[in-house]
């Protein structure tokens, strides 16, 4: 999905606000990790702003996990191009606009990430792991898992998706400063303090984890011995086959960075059919398509509701593919990459800024005036 998004932005030029001069031949992933090496090496003047605000003295280590999570939403993503640009170009004008966008922006996608207080007590200058405390790992800073659908969500993925042996945290930064959008190097703690790998008494400690009990602030209090994962039986990683007289449909969006439609496609071909004739499968691909989209609109001008009308049509004709109508997906909008939705953002910010002085007075406190008289 990264390369797409960058790709429709080339295919934008005249209107994306991120500019890509890439030859035919060139990645264009290549081209964004370039301008991001080159905010790091030059440090202008946005980009030390930027390191101010997040305490992180390279500035890409903070971008990558803001616009990952930026560009995962369907209602954000077209923001991701006017802040890289911006944060690259940086003029004066460039400079005023992410002083008022990204001090707000940055808080929301912290408390969106289940966080509120990374930003104050990050201060890292040579690892990506500040970048992700300050986001999406925030709850690490905290006493306790968020809920339990979270627990719940980290101990299927460390028992049956996670590495094993686990990827060490040099391999985590690499793969981390090798993507655009990252996130996720925080995990690591997360796995190795799950599945009992912190216990230095353990025989068959994952080697990853060894040396993290000495970086960790205070474990003393934590039962560091126990696991909280689980064996995988001989179902793991097998592919369920469509039973008799059943339907399987999966939708898939095209820029669904979190489950790829690259696994939907693989998920839809590797799924045999039990019964040929009572077994079917229907895959339905939205081009634009964000996570869940088969429940949500592709793009922020999408009012054709298709996603929902295709899932009930499936429902009301009993999953048979001839019968569902996917008419409307000829009605769905293109997502175009503009620069109005970060135009959009700074006129209310500074709308909301000029409300909130003129509720305070400008800054002046009120006095009682009284007059008195001879």
């Amino acid at each position: 999905p990264s390369r797409r998004f960058f790709e429709l932005c080339v295919k934008q030029q005249g209107t994306c606000p991120l500019q890509l001069s890439i030859d035919e031949d060139e990645d264009v992933l290549d081209a964004v990790l370039d301008i991001y090496e080159e905010i790091d090496t030059m440090k202008n003047d946005c980009a030390e702003e930027w390191m101010q605000l997040t305490g992180i003295e390279t500035p890409s280590l903070a971008l990558r996990p803001l616009l990952g999570l930026l560009v995962r939403d369907s209602s954000t993503r077209a923001l991701v191009p006017s802040i890289l640009g911006r944060m690259h170009r940086c003029s004066s004008k460039d400079r005023q606009e992410l002083g008022l966008v990204l001090g707000p922006l940055l808080q929301q996608m912290i408390q969106n990430a289940g966080g509120t207080t990374a930003l104050e007590n990050s201060k890292v200058t040579t690892s990506p792991k500040g970048s992700l405390e300050l986001l999406e790992n925030a709850q690490l800073t905290t006493s306790a898992v968020s809920s339990i659908d979270t627990l719940e969500y980290l101990l299927i993925s460390y028992s049956e998706l996670w590495a094993k042996p686990s990827p060490t945290e040099i391999e985590i930064g690499e793969l981390y400063m090798n993507g655009v959008f990252s996130l996720g190097f925080a995990t690591l703690s997360q796995f190795c303090l799950l599945s009992g790998n912190l216990d230095p008494t353990r025989d068959d400690r994952d080697p990853a984890c060894s040396h993290l009990s000495q970086d960790l602030d205070d474990i003393s209090g934590l039962n560091i011995s126990q696991s909280f994962t689980y064996d995988v039986d001989e179902l793991y990683n097998n592919t369920a086959s469509v039973p008799p007289n059943t339907t399987l449909l999966i939708i898939n969006g095209g820029l669904d960075f979190q489950t790829p439609w690259e696994f939907g496609r693989y998920q839809f071909e590797s799924t045999a059919l039990s019964d040929p004739e009572t077994s079917r499968k229907m895959l339905v691909e939205y081009e634009f398509g964000a996570h869940v989209c088969g429940l949500a609109t592709t793009t922020d001008d999408d009012d054709t509701v298709c996603g929902p009308s295709i899932v009930a049509s499936f429902i009301s004709n009993n999953g048979n593919p001839d019968a569902i109508d996917t008419s409307c997906m000829s009605d769905l909008p293109e997502l175009l990459l503009t620069d109005d939705d970060f135009s959009i953002l700074v006129e209310r910010i500074i709308e909301a800024e000029r409300e909130e002085m003129l509720e305070s007075g400008f800054g002046f406190e009120r006095t009682k005036l009284t007059r008195t008289g001879t």
